[in-house]
């Protein structure tokens, strides 16, 4: 005889009828748990698997359910921190790179491609007037807008737009 024969005939009818009722309901929760779950994660594999982890944790944590409380609030909350956990473990991890991709750009470009494309960008900049490589610095790496440059350096904003435009076509061209 198997052990899950052994345990079926050991529990009472009554505990299998509780089991059999818990686990229906688990079932009907399901819809409502997969649209809560897609409403914190925005997507649908994500929310399967939290929906399955939470299902998994219900059954095992059956014996800490109370009956008097609803089943439904029970599950979202098992749910809720189950997501919470998931990020937390992500931000301690940071973000995930799958290995094709990582083989794929190191294939694509060697790094002296990069070091060579900056040493380019850096003569490009330096052939630049002094005033169009200052406003193109404030567009570019403060995030300024063109009327913010324009108050900042006591010019007009059509003098901005007009030096902004010559350094970028400078540097494209």
């Amino acid at each position: 005889m198997a052990c899950s024969e052994k345990y079926e005939k050991a529990l009472s009818s009554a505990d299998r009828e509780s089991r059999e009722e818990f686990n229906d309901a688990l079932v009907r929760e399901m819809p409502h748990l997969k649209r809560y779950a897609l409403s914190l994660v925005k997507d649908t594999w994500q929310a399967d698997d939290l929906v399955q982890d939470c299902m998994l944790r219900a059954i095992r944590k059956r014996h800490q359910f109370r009956p008097a409380t609803h089943q439904r609030r029970w599950l979202f909350t098992i749910l809720r921190n189950l997501h919470l956990d998931w990020r937390r473990q992500c931000t301690r991890r940071g973000p995930h790179v799958a290995l094709k991709e990582c083989q794929a750009e190191t294939r694509r470009r060697a790094p002296q491609d990069d070091w060579m494309a900056l040493v380019d960008l850096l003569r490009s900049l330096k052939r630049l007037r002094f005033c169009e490589r200052e406003v193109l610095f404030l567009n570019a790496f403060s995030r300024l807008s063109q009327r913010d440059i324009a108050y900042r350096l006591g010019i007009a904003e059509g003098t901005v737009r007009s030096r902004l435009s010559r350094a970028r076509s400078a540097l494209t061209g």
